[in-house]
């Protein structure tokens, strides 16, 4: 399935847009995950950067979902509280 994926700074800025093709992301909520997983990809190792951001996906007809950076961050070793 293919989304569309934003992410958003702590201001609310939105900072990324890209679309993502994964078959396994069959619903919006793993497509958020997964979409964040790709951020977090992009600025490795300096995981922290990215606390406070969101991740929003979605597809038409299909409906939306959020990803919490910070809530990644708590799985991240030594990052996050």
């Amino acid at each position: 399935m293919t989304w569309r994926w934003e992410a958003f700074d702590p201001a609310g800025v939105r900072q990324v847009a890209d679309v993502l093709s994964d078959p396994w992301a069959m619903t919006a909520d793993v497509a958020a995950d997964t979409a964040m997983a790709h951020l977090m990809v992009r600025v490795r190792p300096e995981f922290g950067r990215l606390a406070g951001w969101r991740v929003r996906a979605w597809a038409a007809g299909v409906g939306e979902a959020w990803a919490d950076a910070d809530e990644w961050l708590r799985t991240v070793e030594g990052v996050g509280g």
